[in-house]
């Protein structure tokens, strides 16, 4: 049985980096209409951080912002219910909070 050895975080793999994959994706989301920033520049001690921690992976105002955009003529205590939907995982599996979110 062959072990296998985890790369090192700075592994960059053939012909690529991490952050030649981050940079082409934003560039493709920006494309695409969507509103891109760099982690470094959002991150919890940047001047115009989004996040409180590096553990929140939604950007909270992001989403509210979203969520009002997108739905309007919805009661306010029913986007804030969705908003608490998204932002309160009820499994540790991915595909299962999926599904619910999703329901």
């Amino acid at each position: 049985m062959t072990s296998y050895t985890q790369p090192p975080s700075s592994y960059s793999g053939p012909g690529f980096s991490e952050a030649t994959v981050e940079d082409v994706s934003l560039d493709l989301l920006a494309s695409l209409g969507y509103a891109t920033a760099h982690g470094p520049d959002i991150a919890p001690d940047a001047f115009s951080s989004e996040r409180p921690s590096y553990g929140d992976v939604i950007l909270r105002k992001r989403l509210e912002a979203a969520v009002d955009r997108l739905n309007p003529i919805i009661p306010p205590s029913a986007r804030a219910e969705a908003i608490a939907r998204v932002l309160n995982a009820e499994t540790p599996s991915l595909i299962e909070e999926n599904r619910r979110i999703h329901r």
